[in-house]
């Protein structure tokens, strides 16, 4: 789980009271999707966040774990150029809350208010290194390892060219959810051709005892 120290958690309340566009919601019972371009403040509790594909007729199929986040972290909306595709046909992220879990939703106008004060601004950038930083683990696998190194670093926000930090954010979201497809559809295959491999084999054994009754019969046949 990506965890905090009291400290951050205290200035990540504090952020949250500052600048929260709504007063802290708890999570619905089934999650939400974690869609803007935004960021949310978990005030309390802890989420589980997994990769869903949508699946074209409204709804989502198979939930792929990424990571957990505890209180005091801040989760990353993918941003404008995710919002402009379809949802079918997008890797989406879904948000599952843990332990009464609460969060508060700032805006991107919220967030340059925010970085005018040079110790959010360091918590903030802190915050979004550690963001890339879980979803290059979550891609880390052995099948993911190339993706994950190809991800870009963390920038510092800068107030004075927030935009240009925000891009780089997207920019980061759109290939980490990229080489996340990628990773998927490769265990996709994988697990194919296991489960072809596998039915071959029990084909092949059904065979061998049809062939095995048959060879009986045939030697009671002419005893």
């Amino acid at each position: 789980m990506v965890s905090r120290s009291e400290t951050e958690k205290e200035i990540a309340a504090a952020a949250a009271e500052r600048f929260g566009e709504e007063a802290a919601a708890s999570m619905p019972p089934g999650g939400l999707l974690l869609r803007g371009n935004g960021l949310w403040i978990v005030r309390v509790g802890a989420v589980r966040l997994f990769s869903v594909m949508a699946d074209g007729d409204g709804g989502y199929g198979k939930r792929s774990f990424l990571f957990d986040a505890g209180a005091g972290c801040v989760l990353f909306g993918p941003g404008e150029t995710q919002e402009r595709q379809p949802v079918a046909a997008q890797d989406n992220v879904w948000v599952v809350g843990l332990d009464n879990a609460e969060l508060v939703p700032v805006s991107r106008s919220s967030v340059e208010a925010l970085t005018a004060d040079p110790a959010l601004r360091r918590w903030l950038t802190g915050q979004v290194e550690r963001w890339m930083e879980a979803w290059r683990q979550s891609l880390g696998g052995e099948d993911g390892a190339d993706s994950a190194k190809a991800l870009p670093l963390a920038a510092e926000l800068n107030p004075v060219d927030a935009s240009g930090w925000w891009s780089g954010l997207d920019a980061f979201h759109a290939q980490a959810l990229t080489a996340l497809r990628r990773l998927r559809e490769q265990e996709a295959l994988a697990e194919q051709a296991r489960l072809e491999a596998g039915a071959g084999q029990a084909a092949k054994i059904v065979n061998n005892m049809l062939l095995g009754a048959t060879m009986v019969a045939t030697c009671e046949a002419f005893a």
